[in-house]
C-alpha cells in the first residue's frame, strides 16, 4: 500500500515541487510565517546565484495545516484494516490527503506546502489547528 501512494504522490506533485525551486522569476524567496507578515529576514535569492546550493539550507518548506493532524485524520478515517491507502471505513478522495500533505504554494494559489526561511515560529501549529478545519 505504501508503494502505491509513494507512486501517486510523485506522479502527481513530484514535478511542482521540484519546480517551485525554479521560479519563472529565477528568485526564490521566503514566503513568511504561516501566519501572515514578511519574512524577517528578507531571504531572497537568485537562482544562479554562486551561493544557492549553501544558502538554500536556510529555506525550508513549511505545511500550512498541522502534518500530525493530518496524518492522525487520515488514520482515524480509514480505520484499523485499510483495503489501500485511500480506503478503509471511509473512502477518502486521493487528491485530498495528497494536497494536504504535498500541494506547493505558488504565486496563482494556495497550497499546503510554502518555502519559507527558517524563522521563529511562535505557537504555529496550534493557530493552525484552531482555525483551519481539515476535511479529507
Amino acid at each position: 500500500q505504501f508503494d502505491s501512494f509513494c507512486k501517486y504522490a510523485r506522479y502527481y506533485y513530484q514535478d511542482q515541487f521540484v519546480d517551485a525551486f525554479d521560479p519563472e522569476s529565477a528568485v526564490l524567496c521566503c514566503a513568511g510565517p504561516i501566519d501572515g507578515g514578511s519574512c524577517p529576514k528578507a531571504w531572497r535569492m537568485r537562482v544562479d546565484d554562486p551561493l544557492i546550493l549553501v544558502r538554500l539550507e536556510e529555506l525550508h518548506v513549511d505545511h500550512e495545516y498541522d502534518l500530525n493532524r493530518v496524518c492522525a485524520l487520515w488514520k482515524q478515517a480509514l480505520g484499523p484494516k485499510p483495503a489501500s491507502w485511500y480506503s478503509g471505513e471511509r473512502r477518502l478522495r486521493r487528491r485530498a490527503v495528497c494536497d494536504l500533505l504535498f500541494k506547493m504554494s505558488t504565486g496563482t494559489g494556495k497550497g499546503s506546502l510554502r518555502p519559507s526561511a527558517a524563522c521563529e515560529r511562535l505557537g504555529l501549529q496550534e493557530e493552525v489547528e484552531e482555525q483551519v478545519p481539515l476535511r479529507i
